[in-house]
């Protein structure tokens, strides 16, 4: 991914820390003739989807491979047009981010995490769907595949999404879609809450923390959103703070 020679002897970086991993990646010498190979790689992969891709879209996937070579662990998330916030974590820090008790968080804490990801990706069970939370379309034709295949919701990661849908007046498709996804008592949510969207620093955030992650039940969301709502109550309302160590 960042186009540096992989170490003497990979297979003995196994059950290194972490930090020692990125330490050795962080000193390593960009190779220009791996740059060359991963991006014909990665786009023959692209091809061999049978998705049609313009040559404007070559042009941006070029880009974006081209951003984790030069950057290297330094990258950071930006986004044209929007207000920057300094203060993105780099993919540096969210590789050795841990969670409130002090572990390993990212999926590189170790290497039976690293192993997971990778074989949930292997498998082809990670597939990307895009939609409007609230629109019409995606978040029911999940709900009819989960039906079609007798499973329920188990876990719904919304992040700040819900902020939009109620700035927009959207929220209402939304509870709709929510209505339609088979769940059980064990079915959650999981959201984000920004502080610096809405001027208000939420009563569980740490300090020095940009965002609070809560948990909630389907059901219970459910039965507060029977009426008109508020962010701010979705944010603080029927919600715990997410604890990983549990």
């Amino acid at each position: 991914l960042y186009s540096r020679p992989c170490p003497p002897e990979p297979t003995g970086w196994r059950d290194r820390p972490l930090g020692e991993l990125i330490g050795y990646i962080d000193q390593a010498v960009m190779d220009t003739a791996a740059a060359t190979a991963t991006e014909r790689s990665l786009l023959d992969r692209v091809a061999g989807f049978g998705v049609p891709v313009t040559p404007e879209e070559l042009v941006t996937l070029r880009r974006l491979h081209a951003e984790f070579v030069s950057q290297g662990l330094d990258l950071q998330f930006s986004a044209y047009g929007r207000r920057a916030i300094a203060n993105f974590p780099t993919i540096r820090e969210l590789y050795l981010a841990t969670d409130l008790q002090g572990g390993g968080a990212s999926f590189l804490a170790s290497d039976d995490a690293y192993r997971f990801v990778r074989d949930l990706e292997r498998a082809d069970r990670v597939i990307p769907v895009v939609g409007d939370l609230g629109g019409p379309h995606a978040v029911k034709a999940i709900g009819r595949w989960l039906t079609d295949h007798q499973e329920r919701l188990s876990l719904f990661y919304l992040s700040n999404v819900e902020y939009y849908l109620v700035r927009s007046q959207t929220f209402a498709q939304f509870v709709e879609n929510v209505a339609s996804l088979p769940r059980g008592d064990r079915s959650v949510f999981v959201r984000s809450y920004f502080s610096v969207q809405t001027g208000m620093p939420h009563p569980e955030q740490r300090p020095g923390h940009l965002s609070v992650q809560l948990l909630q039940a389907v059901d219970d969301f459910m039965v507060r959103t029977g009426g008109p709502v508020s962010y701010w109550s979705l944010v603080t309302e029927g919600t715990i703070p997410l604890d990983p160590g549990r």
